[in-house]
């Protein structure tokens, strides 16, 4: 692309390559390739190519526009003349015409000189800019439209090949030094984090392994962790020097593991244990990979290493805190689980892996319609943790469940949500409880009553029945056909209504009496 612009500007359609016009422009491009080196700020860049071309050819408004997508182009940074307003915001890509983005998009620099009756613009939106006469420079990059250079004018223009050469020089130069220049500020701020997190990291170390002279080259905290001096290691030191540094139990894996990583190039990710000077024991978590040369032999193994003993402490007290949980839950006979968002159980006790069948292993991370429950069950109760994530309040429901062996019995369970800090639901918690035999008491009580009621109704005697405080609940059909009244009549002490006055409070004294001696 280059070599054909620069044909066009050493080689112009003119007679005199010599004229002042050439000499003016080849001074613009120099000077404008100056200024692009003496800044890193790619918007700098671009404003001060789009001015610089808008003066030397009198036109009204020149800029960039970057694509969004491959259907939508968004304004950056342009100038303007003052005849018509910068260009801001997203834009369409069709906006330009349909016949013009076909050229555009196969990488052709062209100017407009009419774009309301030029066939190629003529469906565009350029007139509602303020577009009469352009030119437009598309920028292509890996075979891709990545960005454009545009020059509008509000008159009509006859562009010459020379001014659609410069247009198109300068757009492409500047977007090349506006990719180096985001390149630069992407590759310092990389390198401004990785700088940040190695000192801040706190016990973030690194290597460098010189495989064929077998030295290793460390920081100081690195070859202190490994009870090697700063300077030998900074002047290098054997791989076996540190190997020795690590506990008997993990040396033999760790080696295995390096070995490894050098012949085939693959990351080296380790966690083991380093013996300190005085005798005290590190944990050491080690990353790195092995560079190999074009024959494929290990040449250098560059990494880091991150000193996580305290996250083993952590991570060891972390576990004994579970072990003494899931060693209260799964003594208890209630089942005890907990749920990821998605309704996936993270924990479940013991005592529900027996009803299940199943281990630990082979239930965490696992849904109801995973564990095989019956589908209308599994679509309930998935519905249910959503209902306890969405409304942050507990469910409590009922089901029969059948377990393995064919054997059918009745569960209680509630599902809670587990709230974190800020107020949102991270997990939730259920527990169900066995009420099979509870439940069958209750039947039986039913069936015991149902024949007690049916006896009662069957007989010519009237019958009722009270609570421990006298209140009477229930008669038999006798009652109310002897005494003409209803239920709701009679309910607790309006049997008093029937009785007779003079006997009735012979009645009540006896009646009272019976309740507090619990005599007949």
């Amino acid at each position: 692309m280059h070599s054909v612009v620069f044909k066009h500007l050493v080689t112009p359609n003119f007679q005199d390559a010599t004229s002042q016009a050439f000499q003016e422009r080849l001074s613009l491009m120099l000077d404008l390739l100056q200024g692009q080196r003496k800044t890193s700020d790619p918007d700098v860049m671009m404003r001060a190519a789009a001015e610089t071309v808008g003066r030397y050819l009198s036109v009204d408004r020149t800029g960039f526009f970057e694509m969004v997508d491959d259907d939508n182009l968004a304004f950056s940074v342009g100038w303007t003349a003052g005849r018509l307003p910068l260009l801001t915001g997203a834009f369409p890509a069709v906006g330009i015409g349909t016949g013009y983005l076909t050229e555009v998009r196969s990488g052709k620099t062209m100017g407009i000189f009419d774009a309301s009756k030029d066939s190629l613009t003529a469906d565009s939106k350029f007139p509602d800019i303020g577009t009469v006469s352009l030119i437009g420079v598309p920028i292509i990059r890996h075979g891709r439209w990545r960005a454009g250079f545009y020059v509008n004018h509000s008159e009509h223009r006859r562009w010459t090949d020379d001014e659609i050469a410069l247009v198109q020089h300068v757009g492409e130069q500047t977007w090349d030094a506006v990719e180096r220049a985001r390149a630069e500020i992407a590759l310092r701020k990389s390198e401004e984090r990785l700088t940040f997190a190695l000192e801040a990291g706190g016990g973030v170390e690194t290597w460098d392994w010189d495989i064929p002279s077998d030295r290793v080259y460390a920081s100081p905290r690195f070859a202190e962790l490994f009870s090697v001096s700063a300077a030998r290691a900074a002047a290098g030191a054997p791989l076996s020097l540190f190997l020795d540094a690590i506990s008997a139990e993990d040396r033999h894996r760790v080696g295995e593991r390096i070995r490894e990583a050098s012949a085939t190039g693959a990351v080296l990710a380790e966690e083991y244990r380093v013996i300190q000077s005085d005798g005290s024991v590190r944990w050491i978590y080690a990353r790195g990979r092995c560079h190999l040369d074009a024959d494929g032999e290990p040449l250098r193994f560059p990494g880091v290493v991150f000193d996580i003993t305290e996250r083993k402490k952590t991570e060891s007290a972390l576990r004994q805190q579970w072990e003494a949980f899931d060693t209260v839950l799964s003594n208890t006979p209630d089942f005890a689980y907990t749920f990821d968002l998605d309704g996936r159980f993270t924990y479940v006790n013991r005592s529900l892996l027996s009803l299940w069948q199943r281990t630990l292993e082979d239930s965490v991370g696992k849904n109801f319609f995973d564990l095989a429950y019956p589908q209308d069950l599994a679509e309930r109760l998935q519905r249910q943790i959503q209902d306890v994530i969405r409304t942050k309040a507990p469910v409590r429901d009922h089901t029969p469940f059948t377990d393995p062996n064919g054997e059918t019995g009745y569960y209680e369970y509630i599902f809670v949500p587990v709230l974190a800090q800020d107020g949102q639901v991270q997990a939730v918690a259920g527990s169900t409880r066995d009420i099979t035999e509870l439940r069958r008491a209750e039947e039986a009580i039913r069936e015991s009553e149902a024949r007690f009621r049916s006896l009662a109704e069957s007989i010519p005697q009237m019958v009722w029945s009270a609570d421990e405080t006298g209140h009477i609940f229930w008669y038999n059909r006798r009652w109310y056909d002897y005494t003409g009244t209803t239920f709701e009549e009679m309910e607790g002490w309006g049997w008093e209504k029937v009785h007779d006055p003079k006997v009735l409070p012979s009645v009540l004294a006896q009646w009272k009496g019976a309740l507090s001696s619990g005599e007949p």
